[in-house]
């Protein structure tokens, strides 16, 4: 089996609505942990404010999968970052799919949206929603599929029905002459109040910067 990259990893574009100052944010704030889960990997993504995302991967090789909360300072919003390992992009032609589950500890998932990078701009990335761990109930969004078309962002989509666990496949298609760096996974939950302990933590947190 191949070893998962224990390490969030950023090669690629994220989703366009992140820049720079909001990767920044995202890794100081959100970091992964990795446990061995009889064969699976999961990794924990917690927010600041106490919003908590499981990650379970179910499709380890060949890339890393590894998942980021906050997004851009948001705590309703968690990444999920499907890399290519060193020395870098998959060429074409190739194929092939991931499989994991994103569970929210907080609210229901509203939003979705897919975003890849393909360095020499020739493929698509396909991502169909699940409600159970045979893929075998979809789940709807609208649009259906989810298609990223040479590094094309879908933006984000609703929805529709209240999952707080949701099971993921992405299907990669590379043609020939094309380069696959990475895609990603960003998705939304509703926003509720802040967990006391997570409220608390920030209140604390932001008193320490005015300090500075």
């Amino acid at each position: 089996m191949t070893q998962i990259n224990a390490g969030v990893s950023f090669k690629g574009r994220l989703p366009q609505i992140v820049g720079q100052a909001a990767l920044a944010a995202s890794v100081l704030a959100g970091g992964a942990s990795l446990l061995n889960a009889g064969g699976a990997m999961a990794a924990d993504c917690l927010g600041t404010n106490g919003n908590k995302f499981d990650l379970i991967t179910l499709t380890p090789a060949p890339p890393s999968i590894a998942c980021s909360s906050p997004v851009g300072g948001n705590n309703f919003l968690v990444t999920i970052d499907t890399d290519f390992p060193s020395p870098g992009e998959l060429p074409g032609p190739a194929s092939g799919k991931t499989e994991f589950s994103i569970e929210s500890k907080h609210g229901h998932f509203i939003k979705v949206l897919l975003d890849s990078d393909f360095d020499t701009p020739s493929g698509t990335v396909t991502k169909t929603l699940w409600a159970d761990a045979g893929f075998t109930t979809p789940i709807l969004t609208s649009p259906s599929p989810l298609v990223s078309n040479s590094g094309s962002s879908t933006g984000f989509v609703d929805i529709i029905g209240t999952y707080k666990k949701i099971y993921v496949r992405d299907a990669y298609v590379v043609n020939a002459g094309g380069q696959l760096d990475n895609y990603t996974n960003t998705f939304e939950v509703v926003p509720g109040p802040l967990p006391i302990l997570g409220a608390g933590a920030a209140f604390g947190f932001s008193r320490k910067l005015r300090s500075r």
